[in-house]
């Protein structure tokens, strides 16, 4: 003889949280934190000028440096929206500029011990060397 409900949970359950209508189940309490009106921080423009330091940047690393510097300045007084913009492009134009320098140090350096050794006509590519090519070829 058996019980209608005996392996059923109890319809009066102590626990918080659950509703005596759900057989056992814990239904949803009202949420913490976030609630359906609640709205994240305030939207912050982005500043206009750290937008162009940041694409400036590659094109000339000077402008790029100096729109950097403007444009954080201009946040801090604003409030505005855009320092990662700002200081990304005042640290990648200063690598690109101290690249750009170095490599025209180099250049510079290379293009003088070329014109140096050039200039004492030891078997360089100077107007002596097509001439003794003519006679070696015989023509």
């Amino acid at each position: 003889m058996s019980q209608t409900g005996a392996n059923e949970p109890s319809r009066a359950d102590p626990r918080p949280g659950t509703d005596q209508g759900t057989a056992g189940f814990a239904t949803p309490g009202p949420q913490q934190g976030w609630s359906q009106q609640s709205v994240p921080e305030a939207y912050r423009p982005t500043n206009a000028m750290a937008i162009a330091a940041i694409i400036c940047t590659f094109v000339c690393a000077p402008a790029g440096l100096v729109l950097g510097i403007i444009a954080k300045n201009q946040i801090k007084a604003t409030g505005e929206g855009g320092e990662g913009l700002a200081t990304a492009a005042i640290i990648v134009s200063s690598i690109l500029l101290a690249l750009s320098i170095i490599f025209v140090i180099v250049f510079v350096a290379i293009f003088a011990v070329a014109v140096s050794h050039s200039s004492g006509n030891s078997g360089g590519f100077g107007p002596g060397a097509v001439l003794s090519a003519r006679g070696v070829l015989g023509r």
